[in-house]
């Protein structure tokens, strides 16, 4: 992922972390404020079923996250 491409997707679009871990949540990811926090940053390595989910969730493509 390019750095800190998913935090400036949700603050380009006025969405917080948390509205987008309650997504998460909803479609049975374990995810809290410090794990979104690190994936944001890219810190620690994301599935590819999340990366699938937070893209449908934000509606973009893969490539604008990596």
């Amino acid at each position: 992922m390019k750095t800190h491409q998913l935090k400036k997707i949700l603050t380009s679009r006025g969405i917080k972390q948390k509205w987008l871990i309650d997504q998460l949540l909803e479609r049975g990811h374990k995810i809290d404020a410090s794990r979104m926090t690190r994936i944001c940053s890219g810190t620690i390595p994301r599935n590819l079923k999340l990366i699938n989910d937070i893209c449908e969730i934000l509606n973009i493509q893969l490539t604008e996250l990596y």
